[in-house]
This record gives structure tokens, sequence and C-alpha cells, in this order.
């Protein structure tokens, strides 16, 4: 009987060490394909927008938007901000929802009557996530345009 616990106990060690090093391998890899795409989509984002500015009247520059030290900033800033929504909403979004639906189908194979109980406060759960990406983005705009006045004091 002590032999068949001990038994158990190892299979279940070595499941979560295979599983840990699995964890450690595919994160490894999916953080050093996000960054090699961050990086290329960064440089087509500044480049398109670089070639954008230049195709531009010389009226569309006499507008107090289109400053020059805005448009500066606007191409250092703006795909660094695209970099990081894609880095980390993205990222963090696949993750979750892989694991949101491996929870799901794990609690239904182990029980299913738990997994009925339970399954109900995933909407809830997507009800704030989506009120904290609301409320972020709001920020997220006034502290960009705060910034964006500030460096056209310091540029100007």
């Amino acid at each position: 009987d002590s032999d068949e616990v001990l038994r158990g106990v190892h299979l279940y060690a070595i499941i979560f060490i295979a599983l840990s090093l699995s964890q450690l391998f595919l994160a490894s890899t999916s953080i050093t394909s996000l960054g090699a795409c961050e990086e290329q989509i960064c440089e087509t984002v500044r480049l398109k927008s670089f070639k954008a500015i230049l195709k531009q009247n010389m009226g569309w520059f006499d507008r107090p938007q289109n400053s020059v030290s805005i448009l500066i900033h606007r191409l250092l800033v703006e795909a660094s901000n695209i970099i990081q929504a894609f880095d980390v909403k993205f990222g963090q979004s696949f993750r979750s929802a892989v694991v949101v639906i491996a929870s799901i189908v794990i609690a239904f194979i182990v029980s299913w009557a738990v997994a009925l109980v339970v399954t109900p406060a995933f909407p809830s759960m997507f009800l704030g996530g989506f009120i904290q990406v609301i409320l972020t983005k709001r920020y997220t705009d006034k502290r960009n345009k705060l910034i964006e006045d500030s460096a056209k004091v310091a540029i100007e």
C-alpha cells in the first residue's frame, strides 16, 4: 500500500517537472518570437510613417498639430506604443485564452458538476478585464497628450 502511494507521488512529481520544463520552453519560444515580430513591426511602422510625412504638402506642416517636434515625437513614441500593445496585449490575451480554455476542459474532465457551478463566473471575469482595458486606454490617451505637449516644449 505504501509502495503504491510512493509510485503515485513519483508519477505526479515527474508530470509536474515535465509540465514545468515544457512551460519554460514554450515561454522562451513565445518571448523570442514575439520580440522578433515586434521589431519588424516597429521598423515597418516607422518607415511607413516617415514616408507618409514626406509625402505631405507644405501647408500641412504649418498646422500646430504637425510641428516638427510633434512629428518627431510621434515617430519615436507611436511605434513603441504599437510594440507595447502587440507584446503585452497580444501575448497576455493569447496566454489567458489558452489558460481559460484548458481550465474549462480540465474542470469538466475532473468534475463536471463543479465545472458547471464555476463556469457562470467567467462572464464577470471577462467584464472586469474589459473595464480594465477601457480605463487603461483613457489613462494612456491622456498621458500621451501630456507627453506630446511636453515634447513640443522641450524640442522647441
